[in-house]
Parts: structure tokens; sequence; C-alpha cells
């Protein structure tokens, strides 16, 4: 069949791993519906979807279902956030298996033809140093008794049906997931080793995941459970290293696990039990990793030269051409409108950002950065913004945006990466509060940007 006569249904997909394969998947010429408690509003999401919510019985409504023959189940209560109470671990545990018993029966009833599962590689338990693949059995805890019952519902699943159950790592990127909160954990001078740090840190980056899921919509022969990890887990010792190595920290720092026992109760687990898991299944479907080492990994997805601090990066999809769209962003007048109004900006000149100029943002008088933007075809040969601060509350600011076309509009590319002075005391005190002001500007900016460009979205 033609893959642009195809529609996704994707659920649980506003977060940050449904916002990559969003894109990944819209680059291929499939189309999205996305499914969601709440209506997912078009500029949360980089890329083009049309947006439904579960019935109030917990079905999935039909009209979410029109033309859609694949159904990606991301869906589940983040374990991440918050503390494990008894509330907590209920609805870890019944949202998922709510969310894939629904998907099993809409799946049935509207004879798809691919079902593509979210699971964990938490189902194997503390692993210890066993290598760990598809063929072993469950291990013990809350954590492998939770992904048991997440994918029971899935033995009632027609068996015309193609089923991939994915049972994934830690999934690494800077755009979002538990990744970037350990970055900057560590840009704040505050990264520490755990324990002796013997125990494994099994991950994959978020570009092979994406392109393991559209591998698994196109070949027939990928069916059954896949563990989605990088063929080289790490140990917690080496990645500390790493990472102090890269941001000045202090190798040589570990924290007790008995105080982050103490501290995060059950939920420690996820930091404690060593998950050494690995893939076989991907290897002999000749699956070619694109990043197969946490060096290879770390490389990509940072800049050693210049990245050494915290990292915010976001995306937008806007329904217009990068031309246009970069036409809005050279014009003075026009960046004035997407600032809050908290925020004074002012020029130094009235010329177009294509030419080095100066603007200056006043929080209360803090901040000064000076802006100035180019075709840099030597680097990326593509248009782009560049902003460095000259002075300001930050040690160093760098700013950068991209514009990448997407179907028939442009994802905007944001990334910020700042330290500030007077190294982990500066960090600690300072990155709270720019980062949540950072996270409020670029909300209200990416929601004007979307207001003053998109029609009948």
């Amino acid at each position: 069949m033609n893959v642009n006569n195809k529609k996704i249904l994707l659920i649980g997909g506003s977060g940050f791993l449904g916002s990559e394969l969003g894109i990944s998947l819209v680059s291929n010429g499939y189309k999205i519906n996305i499914l969601g408690r709440h209506h997912a509003k078009k500029h949360m999401l980089p890329f083009p979807f049309k947006s439904f919510t579960w019935e109030k019985d917990g079905s999935i409504p039909n009209s979410a279902m029109e033309d859609v023959d694949i159904i990606i189940n991301l869906a589940g209560e983040s374990i991440a956030s918050g503390r494990w109470t008894k509330k907590k671990k209920k609805a870890i545990k019944q949202s998922r298996i709510n969310a894939t018993t629904a998907v099993v029966n809409t799946a049935n009833h509207h004879k798809i033809r691919i079902l593509i599962q979210a699971s964990a590689i938490g189902i194997y338990g503390d692993t210890g140093a066993t290598p760990h693949s598809e063929e072993d059995q469950p291990g013990e805890g809350f954590l492998a008794e939770t992904v048991i019952d997440w994918e029971q519902p899935l033995t009632n699943l027609n068996k015309d049906i193609r089923l991939v159950t994915l049972r994934f790592g830690v999934i690494l990127g800077t755009t979002g997931g538990a990744f970037i909160e350990l970055l900057n954990l560590y840009a704040t001078g505050l990264g520490a080793n755990i324990g002796r740090g013997d125990h494994f840190f099994s991950w994959i980056h978020i570009q092979d995941v994406c392109r393991f899921i559209k591998r698994s919509i196109k070949d027939k022969n990928i069916f059954g459970i896949y563990n989605l990890t990088a063929p080289n887990p790490i140990i917690y010792k080496n990645l500390h290293v790493s990472l102090s190595k890269y941001f000045g920290g202090f190798s040589w720092i570990s924290i007790p696990k008995l105080i982050i026992a103490i501290g995060l109760g059950e939920k420690s687990k996820i930091l404690l039990d060593s998950q050494n898991v690995i893939s076989i299944k991907m290897v002999k479907h000749d699956f070619k990793f694109k990043f197969n080492t946490f060096e290879d990994c770390l490389n990509d997805l940072i800049d050693r030269k210049n990245d050494n601090g915290f990292i915010f990066h976001r995306k937008q999809w806007l329904p217009k051409t990068k031309d246009d769209v970069w036409n809005f962003f050279t014009i003075q007048s026009n960046i004035k409108k997407i600032v809050p109004t908290w925020i004074d900006i002012a020029f130094k000149n009235d010329s177009s950002r294509q030419t080095p100029t100066e603007i200056t943002c006043r929080l209360n008088k803090l901040i000064k950065v000076k802006i100035f933007s180019s075709r840099n075809f030597e680097i990326a040969q593509e248009k782009q913004l560049k902003i460095n601060q000259s002075k300001g509350i930050c040690k160093t600011m760098r700013q950068s945006y991209s514009f990448e076309e997407l179907a028939d509009g442009t994802i905007i590319d944001i990334s910020i990466v700042y330290k500030f002075r007077y190294h982990t005391i500066g960090n600690v005190l300072g990155f709270p509060i720019l980062s949540h002001l950072l996270n409020t500007a670029f909300n209200f900016e990416r929601q004007k940007t979307e207001e003053i460009l998109s029609v009948d979205i």
C-alpha cells in the first residue's frame, strides 16, 4: 500500500518520544491522529496532526480510527514524576492496563494491520551484571509486575494483526525525557556516582528508536517482543565519569545507595536497580544502530566544545514554507509581537536580523544579549538565526533558531545553552529561575507565532 495514504493513531504521543516519533513518521509521508486525555493544541507538538480524546468510558472514539490501520500505543502514567504512594503506583499500573485493553478491543473491532505497543525493560527486574535478552524470563518487584500486567491484554489481540511489543530502555535525547534532566543536574555541578556505580544502565538514542519503529511498520518479518536498547549498556560509574569529565565535575563524588533509598523510597529502584539488557532480536534482523556506545550518543546529543552548560531544546511546527517563517523571524517588529510583555525588548537599529545587530532584553534590567543572524552555508546549508549574549545574568548564553521543511510546513528548532557565574552556587540558584522563565517565554512565543502565521489549522 502507498505510505502516503496511510494514517497512524498515535496514543500518548504528546510526550518526548511521541514528539520525535511524530516528526520522523510525518517526514516519511504518514498522517497522524493523536489520542490523549485532553485535546492537543497545535502549537504544542512539532508536526501536523489531528487531535482526539478518549471517550468517557475509556474507549477509543470511532472518529479517531477513520482510515487508520496502524496503532502505536505509548500511553501510561509517568513513573518518574511524584513519589510512589499507593495511589501513584495504582495509577502507574492501571493507566497502562486500561489503555492497552482499550487498544486491543479497538484493534480487533477495526481489523487494523499493525499494533506497535510500548513496554519496558523493567520487566526483567534487577538483572545484576548478567545480560538479559528477549529470551529471558520476567524478574521480581513492582516494575516487573507492572510490565507483566501491562502486556497481558495483548494476548487477546486477533492473530491476524501483526503485534510488535517494544520494551524500551532509557531513551536519550535533548528535547525531553530523563536524560536531559540528568545532563542539567551535572551542569549544576551536583552530579554524582551512586554507590560503587557497578549497576548497569541500558539506554538507546531517540533516533535509533524512531528508525526501528519505522522499520517495524515496513518489515513484515518484525513481530513479537523486542528490547529497544543499544548494544552496549554502560555501568553507572562510567556514565558518571564521562559526564563529570565533560561538565568539569568531580568524578570521585559518590552518594551512598542508602541515602537515595531513604530519600526516594521504593521509587529509588529506578536509579538503584541494575538493568543489563540487550536485544538479540534487533541484531538478528540486521538493524544497524547509528549509536552503539554511550560516547557515540553523547557526542551526537551535545557539542563537547561549546555545550557544557544547561540545555533548553524545543521544536514547533507551522503550516508555512521555510521562506515565510524565515522572513517572519528576520523582521524586528515581528519579534516584538511574540515576546511576553514582561520582557522589554529593544533593537539598536531598524535593520533586518539578517545583518549583525544588537538587541537588549530586560527583565528588571537584568538581561542583555547581543543577537546576530546569518545564512550559514558552511555548516548547515540552511537558514539560521544565532544569538550570543554579550552581557547579562549568565556567564554565557548561546541560542540558535534553525528551520526545516516538514510536510506542508516548517519546523522551528530552538536550542539554548547557558551557564552561570560562580560555578555550582550560581548554577544551583540560577537554573530553577531561568529554566522557568525560558519555559514560560517559549510557550508564549510558540502560541503567538502560531496565531500570527497559522491559517485554518
